[in-house]
């Protein structure tokens, strides 16, 4: 036999939803653009990318050391 949830429950979920959907609308509305999700492998990524472009850019590491960088965290993804 399948509980359903009572009313109030879903009248609360409604209320939550609209409240988001308002605050999304208010925020639109001044110019503030929702923040994106973002997983945490693709944020390590990118700092690990960020990282090894830095060290390619300061010279610290050369061409081969950057493109073997990069060959090695993309072959452990």
């Amino acid at each position: 036999m399948t509980k359903h949830p009572s009313i109030w429950t879903v009248i609360e979920a409604f209320r939550k939803d609209q409240a988001l959907a308002a605050t999304t609308m208010l925020q639109d509305q001044i110019g503030e653009r929702p923040q994106k999700r973002v997983r945490r492998a693709q944020k390590t990524f990118e700092d690990r990318l960020v990282n090894l472009c830095s060290d390619r850019q300061s010279s610290s590491k050369s061409v081969e050391e950057f493109l073997q960088g990069l060959d090695d965290y993309a072959g452990s993804i």
